[in-house]
């Protein structure tokens, strides 16, 4: 069921930098990380069947994957083609 006000509550948006919000961003970021080395951890030891080498992979794997991200974050906002986009 949708909600009558559109998602924004007691004149709040996605914009609000309120300490609660600020919080609220970075508990939710964590949580997401757990669960990120956790499911990379057990499709590791589901493949290789090694609880040492997949605890490696689980928790290697998004650290590489925040790097490769910051990297395409830089040439997605630096590329030509998206200038036009952007200024839309």
């Amino acid at each position: 069921m949708a909600c009558p006000d559109n998602g924004v509550r007691a004149g709040r948006n996605e914009f609000d930098n309120s300490e609660e919000q600020i919080m609220r961003l970075a508990l939710k970021t964590g949580s997401y990380g757990i669960v990120h080395i956790a499911v990379a951890t057990g499709v590791a030891y589901a493949l290789t069947g090694d609880l040492a080498i997949a605890l490696g992979i689980g928790l290697l794997e998004p650290i590489v994957q925040t790097v490769v991200f910051a990297i395409h974050e830089r040439v997605w906002e630096g590329s030509p083609s998206r200038q036009p986009m952007l200024a839309a």
